[in-house]
């Protein structure tokens, strides 16, 4: 009978002690994408890309993570081998455009008097004048462009240097005379009685009526204005209505402002013109590749806890302990290592 109880005994203390085993296979993945999840095998365990548009995504192997086109027209988009990265020109009137080879771009004058023109070197493209009168005229150097006075008093005139470019009044009495000195432009008044008069303020500038019966008179409101007819059997007198205007009317009369405003001497100057070098811009076919620059480095692991984490359960402990006490009671012996 003994043998019996020490027989389920010993059966149920394997039981225990496969439980604490068992309990203590898991693992947890460090490194990678998986960082710090449990795991059974190294393949739980994802990778993490470095470079390319998928850096920081989870991979198994390098092929999970794109790559980026490197020049073509499809530069800077993702990419897994160099058939996704089309070829462009570069310069040329085609430039930006898919190609095959050199040959499907283009070359053009950039500037000049050919300007967008078919080209195959730089003397395929006259140089041509900017600004002056022979602005887009050929020349080889700025000499050959002509110049002209722009403001003053020779605006528009031929010019070799700005001293043939005096300058100009702006206003006042002398509007439009030469000058060098803003003192050589007087001020005149604008409006009133004294219209294109010398001022030096307003004060010299009284208002002057703007129709009725005082038209052109001094005046400082419009009730100093009487209103006229205009038009009809009494076109010409007094009037307060239209109805004292037969087959005319009674407009009303104002009595505007005036001014005494500054002015200014535009002084002239005579740029030069330039005779800026043409080129033929040469179109190259940039050919789109895409680098094997990002991979999935091979760190992530699955690691097995550590012998404190994978102590037996409580249960595991209980079941032994009481498993320990029956083969006291029924006598079983304990064998012990010699």
């Amino acid at each position: 009978m003994p043998g019996g109880y020490g027989c389920a005994a010993a059966a149920l203390c394997a039981l225990a002690i496969f439980g604490m085993a068992a309990e203590a296979g898991a693992g947890t993945c460090v490194g990678g994408f998986d960082d710090g999840q449990s795991c059974e095998s190294d393949a739980d365990c994802l990778d993490v890309c470095v470079g390319g548009p998928d850096a920081g995504g989870a991979c198994a192997s390098a092929v999970d993570c794109d790559d980026l086109c490197v020049g073509g027209t499809q530069a800077g988009a993702a990419c897994a081998d160099d058939a996704d990265c089309a070829n462009a020109c570069v310069g040329g009137p085609a430039s930006g455009t898919s190609c095959a080879g050199d040959g499907d771009c283009a070359n053009a004058c950039i500037g000049g008097t050919a300007a967008g023109e078919s080209c195959q070197t730089d003397g395929d493209c006259p140089n041509a004048c900017v600004g002056g009168p022979s602005d887009g005229l050929a020349c080889t150097t700025a000499i050959d462009c002509s110049r002209v006075c722009v403001g003053g008093a020779n605006d528009g005139e031929s010019c070799s240097s700005v001293l043939e470019c005096p300058g100009a009044c702006v206003g006042g009495a002398n509007h439009g005379n030469a000058c060098s000195l803003v003192s050589e432009c007087p001020r005149a008044c604008v409006g009133g009685v004294n219209d294109g008069n010398v001022c030096s303020s307003v004060l010299e500038c009284p208002r002057a009526c703007v129709g009725g019966t005082n038209h052109g008179g001094q005046c400082s409101t419009a009730l100093e204005c009487p209103r006229a007819c205009v038009g009809g059997s009494n076109d010409g007198l007094a009037c307060t209505s239209p109805f004292q205007c037969p087959g005319g009317s009674c407009p009303t009369t104002s009595c505007p402002t005036t001014s005494c405003p500054s002015t200014s001497c535009d002084l002239g100057t005579c740029p030069a013109p330039s005779c800026p070098e043409a080129v033929c811009d040469v179109g190259t076919c940039d050919v789109g590749t895409c680098p094997a620059l990002a991979t999935c480095p091979a760190v992530a692991q699955c690691v097995s806890e550590p012998p404190i984490a994978a102590l037996p359960r409580p249960w595991s402990l209980a079941l032994l302990a009481g498993l320990l006490l029956a083969s006291a009671a029924f006598g079983l012996r304990v064998i012990r290592p010699a």
